[in-house]
């Protein structure tokens, strides 16, 4: 079995490099890596050769946003299952991807959930719909592994998203398929994610996904602003 895992980024500083030495630090488990590069200009030579070294694959395609980057990494990849990481993102340990691939494999999964660590708390336990509602966030792409079987059936991410194309990405796919959860902690996140940079963007796209979906936009907004409320007044 094959894992591929696609980092899509724009202007990426040597941190890249680095980066790459952790996914490839994974240990009993075939890992096939891309750095897909959507900036308008080719990183450095040198930054191109650190990332080579590291066993990791550099795609410079300029592209019009991250999810377009994540389909230009996908269109070159050969993995069975596929992974999107995040560049401020990092695995939990070097051995997880290797315990999730016996799950997948001894299941035979299309798509599963992994919990992700965010900001000192364990998440992403789907699912499906009602709880992914009720929980008011969307699963992070991070916390999902898709079967490239899944992938050639539901086809590429929309790349009109800024923000919540992964949101709707996952909705489409548990129309055709059943997502299972994994109970292990696949990838610990960090803070400066698109997510949290464009907040109001990314709950007004995934309003508009979810009103698709459930055609209730308007309970969505009150159980948003009592969690919202109750945030507050806990933080008090």
């Amino acid at each position: 079995m094959v894992i591929s895992v696609i980092t899509s980024v724009k202007n990426p500083s040597a941190g890249i490099v680095a980066h790459c030495r952790e996914v490839q630090s994974q240990r009993g488990v075939e890992i096939e890596h891309i750095v897909a590069d959507g900036s308008e200009r080719p990183l450095a030579a040198s930054l191109q050769k650190g990332i080579k070294d590291t066993g990791s694959r550099y795609l410079w395609k300029p592209d019009n946003g991250f999810y377009q980057g994540i389909n230009n990494g996908i269109s070159v990849t050969r993995g069975d299952y596929i992974h999107i990481l995040n560049l401020s993102d990092g695995y939990m340990s070097n051995n997880i991807l290797n315990r999730v691939s016996k799950d997948l494999r001894k299941d035979r999964i299309n798509a599963c959930a992994v919990e992700t660590f965010e900001r000192g708390k364990c998440g992403g336990k789907p699912f499906g719909k009602w709880r992914l509602f009720l929980n008011q966030r969307h699963l992070p792409h991070p916390g999902l592994i898709l079967s490239r079987n899944l992938i050639k059936a539901v086809g590429s991410y929309k790349e009109n998203y800024k923000v919540a194309g992964d949101s709707e990405y996952i909705f489409r796919c548990m129309r055709h398929f059943n997502l299972l959860s994994i109970p292990r902690v696949l990838v610990k996140m960090g803070k400066s994610g698109i997510s949290g940079t464009y907040q109001k963007t990314g709950y007004n796209e995934y309003r508009e996904i979810l009103k698709k979906e459930y055609e209730i936009p308007v309970l969505f907004d009150v159980i948003y602003y009592v969690r919202v409320l109750l945030s507050y007044a806990k933080g008090k």
